[in-house]
């Protein structure tokens, strides 16, 4: 009797030695399946698809290092060192011109330029940028060659800088022999300036006021010395 107990003890044992031998070999293959994974995420390539062909919708978010980080931002037509910027999350057709910083607007949209009140208008001021279906009048273009910033929603009309007016800019016939009609950008700065007075800066206004359920502001010609970088930094989308 005493021999058979023994003897069933020494099974026992052996059982339990397997059992823990088991527990031991899974634990030791989920880690280095787990190993594994993270590897295999650490060795993936960085993407960035913030900005799309056909709209001016981009993301610049918390970057995951500098490398990346400048990628976004070169994707989104800012510079490497735009981190200063807020930038919007629009989702306006392409082409278009906006500031660079999202400033107030409450919708994170962006000011972009546009004409006053409701479809055509002959003056133009800064306002939220607008979703396709909607952002005819919000959508420009720039022609490096003639100097011309061009209405993509209205077509042969262009930007004219306007003497004396508040807003300071108005959308007439396009007419590249009209030096008021001739603009530079500065894609260092990100500014626009009347084609040959790098001194002066179209801007827009400190405040922003109520538009609808939009927000505006004015857009001006101005001194760029005294212009906060915020309010006269502008991105062409696509470049």
């Amino acid at each position: 009797m005493g021999r058979c107990f023994l003897a069933l003890l020494v099974v026992l044992a052996a059982c339990g030695d397997d059992a823990d031998g088991s527990e031991a070999s899974t634990g030791e293959d989920a880690s280095a399946d787990i190993g594994a994974t993270a590897d295999a995420s650490a060795d993936a390539p960085v993407t960035s698809d913030a900005a799309t062909s056909d709209a001016g919708s981009f993301d610049v978010g918390p970057p995951d290092d500098a490398e990346a980080d400048a990628a976004t931002l070169q994707d989104a037509g800012l510079p490497e060192d735009a981190a200063v910027f807020n930038p919007p999350m629009f989702t306006t057709s392409a082409p278009v011109i906006h500031l660079a910083d999202n400033l107030d607007e409450e919708s994170d949209f962006g000011f972009c330029i546009d004409t006053i009140g409701r479809g055509f208008g002959d003056r133009l001021h800064a306002h939220s940028c607008k979703p396709p279906g909607s952002d005819e009048d919000v959508r420009y273009s720039f022609d490096t060659d003639s100097g011309q910033i061009a209405s993509a929603g209205f077509e042969g009309f262009c930007m004219e800088a306007l003497v004396g007016e508040t807003n300071a800019f108005g959308l007439v016939d396009c007419d590249a022999s009209r030096s008021a009609q001739r603009f530079d950008y500065d894609a260092g700065t990100l500014e626009f300036h009347p084609r040959g007075d790098d001194s002066m800066c179209m801007s827009v206004g400190a405040e922003s006021r109520p538009a609808g359920t939009w927000m505006a502001r004015d857009l001006l010609l101005e001194p760029c010395a005294g212009v906060d970088p915020l309010l006269k930094s502008w991105v062409i989308f696509p470049e």
